[in-house]
């Protein structure tokens, strides 16, 4: 199994930018890290987006701009930027909060929408 969430073989759990825009803009999700750590984020209809727990594009980092780059979800923040893609998690629950894996630079965040 390929370790690259970018490499074609996780292609058909990848969230297009439709199913990603669905998922994200005018919802909150909410996902927790194997330690427990928790994190959420909220993205209004317009992008704008407010981060917290261990979910952001950098330490501290609580309200940015969400955008659409192809099939990538991209967060803005005063000084730091992060895209990353969005993929299914074929063993992932609701109750779990790990339906969907966000990922970027080497960081992945387990979630599912919570409303």
């Amino acid at each position: 199994m390929p370790d690259d969430f970018s490499a074609p073989a996780f292609d058909p759990v990848r969230l297009k930018a439709s199913e990603v825009e669905a998922l994200f803009f005018g919802h909150r999700v909410h996902g927790r890290m194997w330690n427990g750590w928790e994190y959420g984020l909220s993205v209004a209809a317009d992008g704008t987006a407010v981060a917290f727990g261990n979910w952001g594009v950098g330490p501290g980092t609580g309200a940015s701009t969400a955008q659409l780059e192809g099939d990538l979800l991209c967060f803005q923040a005063s000084t730091t930027r992060g895209c990353g893609g969005v993929l299914r998690n074929p063993g992932g629950t609701r109750a779990k909060e790990n339906e969907y894996i966000w990922f970027v630079s080497g960081w992945v965040r387990p979630f599912s929408q919570i409303e």
